[in-house]
């Protein structure tokens, strides 16, 4: 707005002695102010009249300040209740993932052997509405917050879940659970790297590769601690296990950017990359 009055302002400038002023009120002088006051009544649509262009060319040079303007009021007013409404959106999301509290590998576990397929279709439905709405308003990243109501409360409890489903539970017993978890594997991968290009290189750590398979083997363990559940014995995919540690490196940037504490058990699910 402060850009468009100025620049404006400056195309108004030269002809400035050769507009029309009002007799009837006092001008102290035909400078820069009088450009000025012009611009502004023009872009705000007020149309005081006390000064007035004398030529047909700075006549449709007004005509287009005045639509500008009234485009730029209508879109701000309409922008400001359309990101409130993304930013109740975002948040419903995050404390919808959030609120499971599964941050470590047993919370994980016990979250999903009641209904896995249900859970995980949940979670990744909440990761698809986080994402949409991150990318129709990025400035959302630069609204803090609370973690539990942020990206990371999205990205935090997703990938644990998902690591569960990904990496602990045996494909030929749990099928239905393996695609389910792929289909959430997919939506986390778009939503971190849509946050990964926010936030900056965040590339794993040397030792992330490591961290990722010990993080694994916590959550395999939490799954053959159950009579009723098998577990994944086979080698983890080096593709998904990337993910994970690429993951656990966006998240823990992003914290440090935006000044989350991910200290506690919260970052179970994060920091021991």
């Amino acid at each position: 707005m402060l850009l468009l009055w100025l620049a404006f302002a400056l195309l108004y400038l030269p002809d400035v002695d050769s507009l029309g002023y009002s007799s009837d009120v006092r001008f102290e002088g035909h400078g820069l102010v009088a450009a000025l006051y012009l611009s502004g009544t023009v872009l705000t649509t007020l149309g005081l009249g006390d000064v007035a262009v004398q030529t047909d060319g700075l006549r449709l040079l007004v005509v287009l300040e005045a639509a500008g303007g009234l485009a730029l009021f209508t879109a701000s007013l309409g922008y400001l209740p359309a990101l409130y409404t993304v930013i109740s959106q975002l948040r419903t999301s995050a404390e919808a993932v959030s609120d499971l509290e599964a941050t470590t590998p047993e919370q994980a576990v016990e979250l999903l052997r009641e209904d896995p397929v249900l859970t995980l279709e949940a979670v990744r439905r909440d990761v698809i509405s986080a994402r949409q709405d991150l990318l129709r308003f990025p400035v959302l990243h630069h609204f803090h917050l609370p973690v539990g109501q942020s990206v990371i409360g999205v990205v935090e409890g997703a990938t644990m879940l998902w690591v569960v489903a990904r990496f602990g539970l045996s494909a030929q017993a749990h099928p239905s659970v393996r695609r389910q978890a792929v289909a959430l594997e997919l939506a986390l991968r778009r939503l971190v790297e849509d946050t990964a290009r926010h936030v900056g290189d965040a590339d794993p750590r040397d030792d992330g590769r490591q961290a990722a398979l010990d993080q694994v083997a916590r959550v395999r363990a939490a799954v053959t601690a159950l009579d009723d559940w098998t577990a994944d014995d086979c080698e983890p995919d080096a593709g998904a296990l990337q993910d994970l540690a690429r993951t656990n490196a966006v998240v823990r940037r992003y914290a440090a950017l935006h000044g989350y504490d991910l200290s506690g058990a919260r970052t179970d699910a994060v920091d021991d990359a």
